[in-house]
């Protein structure tokens, strides 16, 4: 039942914070005890991993910066890390190892995956029927307030389901008339013979074709050509990065590395790399750690993350001088809705059913005001915060290019 399903939610949220508090706490003690003498350092639980790095093909703990200075470039065939179950072992400092001194300040993407993929009334996109100031209009307000431009990746391959189909055009038009980056999205629809099926079900030909079906669209729409991508669902493969190199996109941002849908040749967990002409910058992967040492796979989203989780995650950038974090969300964020099997029975408290799509439908509760008001903090948080840069990846394209083609430590924030 929706209310019981956010009272789980709430009791997730409330047990997320006492470990978060829990782990700080710890984190404060061991800091403020006196220097003990080696045998009773040895007995004390060590300190809190602040962040993961890629070293060796495996990832380690780094605890403080200066461990970073034990890294070396990454160099030859690449070694993708299996995720960890549990805090792996730390790297620790070397004598005169240092923490970074980057020249130019963090990065921060905004992302926003536009999409209404079941409904057509657009429910999920411009939150028809639930509140305007809960769909993407509302997410745009926001920004507008704290003058910060996104990236929205938009499925344009949904336009023609809905009841009035210029519904995707305007909204695309309004996002680009006032400053942001409008980018490709893609999910399949079943009335589109040339893209009823999960992207990665085509070779690199038909992709160029489904995919420049979607940037001729939004050019039509801005007078711009996209030079970013996203894959619904992380949903690509190899031919994928053949397919935009083709079509002139400059940037990707599919890769997750917790997603089995990246049917791809592993090549970065966090770090901005090149395949082919193209650049990589993966939506960043956040581990979470219990109080029981234990991991959850996070990624930097208003959804998966708790507020102080946001932060943390902007403080770990900083401090490990992690060039930049990818930060995503939907056109839904602020809307309280599940996605139930097709054999599944549904509930009575649901405002809006969807058919099935995908053997599965979706029902819509209403608005979810805690999530609008945790996205409202974080806007505000990031857009005075002096040590980080907010850019669409459109603006940051020519640096990350400039970053891709350097070898680089793959650092990934924890919290």
């Amino acid at each position: 039942m929706p209310g019981e399903m956010a009272e789980q939610r709430r009791q997730q949220q409330q047990l997320q914070q006492q470990r978060l508090q829990q782990q700080q706490e710890r984190q404060q003690e061991h800091e403020q005890k006196p220097q003990q003498e080696p045998q009773e350092q040895d007995q004390e639980q060590a300190a809190p991993a602040r962040a993961l790095a890629v070293a060796g093909g495996r990832f380690r703990a780094l605890v403080e910066p200066s461990a970073l200075g034990a890294l070396t470039p990454p160099q030859g065939e690449y070694r993708q890390p299996d995720p960890p179950d549990t805090v792996p072992e730390p790297l620790d400092p070397g004598p005169g190892d240092r923490a970074p001194n980057p020249s130019t300040r963090p990065e921060i993407y905004l992302t926003v995956d536009t999409e209404d993929d079941y409904f057509t009334v657009p429910h999920m996109l411009t939150g028809e029927g639930i509140g305007e100031e809960y769909g993407a209009y509302g997410i745009l307000d926001v920004l507008d307030q704290y003058d910060l431009q996104a990236t929205w990746f938009v499925n344009v391959y949904e336009a023609h389901r809905h009841e009035d189909p210029t519904t995707v055009e305007r909204l695309v038009k309004t996002l680009d008339e006032r400053g942001h980056e409008i980018a490709l999205h893609t999910h399949p629809s079943e009335d589109l013979e040339m893209y009823a099926r999960p992207l990665y079900w085509f070779d690199a030909d038909e992709q160029k074709r489904i995919l420049g079906y979607g940037a001729e669209l939004i050019e039509k729409w801005t007078g711009r050509a996209p030079v970013s991508f996203r894959a619904g669902g992380y949903v690509l493969n190899d031919e994928t990065f053949e397919a935009l190199e083709t079509l002139g996109f400059r940037l990707d941002s599919s890769v997750f590395f917790s997603s089995k849908n990246n049917r791809i040749t592993p090549f970065t967990v966090n770090a901005v790399r090149m395949r082919g002409r193209v650049v990589e910058v993966p939506v960043t992967y956040v581990p979470r750690i219990n109080s029981d040492g234990e991991i959850d796979h996070r990624k930097f989203d208003v959804n998966w993350l708790t507020g102080e989780e946001l932060d943390q995650v902007v403080d770990r950038v900083t401090e490990f001088g992690i060039p930049h974090a990818t930060f995503m969300m939907h056109s839904f964020s602020f809307i309280d809705k599940t996605s139930i099997r097709e054999e599944e029975p549904g509930t009575e408290k649901a405002i809006f059913r969807s058919p099935p799509l995908r053997s599965r439908f979706v029902e819509i509760y209403g608005p979810n005001r805690e999530v609008r008001e945790r996205f409202e903090r974080f806007a505000a948080s990031v857009s005075r915060d002096t040590r980080i840069e907010v850019k669409t990846l459109a603006a940051a394209a020519d640096g990350l290019h400039r970053r891709a083609a350097e070898p680089h430590p793959d650092v990934v924030p924890v919290v």
